[in-house]
């Protein structure tokens, strides 16, 4: 099942990344780190992106080692994935990605499973 979702997500990502094509100033850029609207780096590993209406959405996590691989990415990567939240980005054109909110952190996990 984890190699199904797995390869989903890939497919998914490639997918936008190939197909998808905007005006000359919205290039989809490949490896290189991506940043939202206000210029924040945009932490969404593992992702997917929905379509509703005319906005997309993606929906990810990040983790606390990726502020430091963003940092010195040339340091590869890290042996462990400690959650802080989920992420969620909005976007009319799959290019330019605004901040929406974290819809659950790694605090709010915790309170969910202490308080049943």
């Amino acid at each position: 099942m984890k190699k199904i979702i797995a390869a989903i997500m890939s497919f998914t990502f490639i997918f936008v990344n190939f197909c998808i094509a905007g005006a000359a100033d919205n290039i989809i850029t490949n490896d290189t780190f991506w940043t939202d609207t206000d210029g924040n780096p945009i932490y969404s590993q593992g992702g997917g992106i929905f379509k509703f209406k005319d906005t997309y959405y993606w929906y990810g996590v990040k983790y606390a080692e990726a502020e430091q691989y963003l940092k010195a990415p040339e340091n590869g990567k890290y042996d462990t994935s400690v959650f802080e939240a989920f992420t969620c980005y909005s976007s009319k054109d799959l290019v330019n990605w605004k901040f929406e909110s974290y819809p659950m952190t790694k605090k709010q996990r915790v309170c969910r499973t202490l308080n049943g």
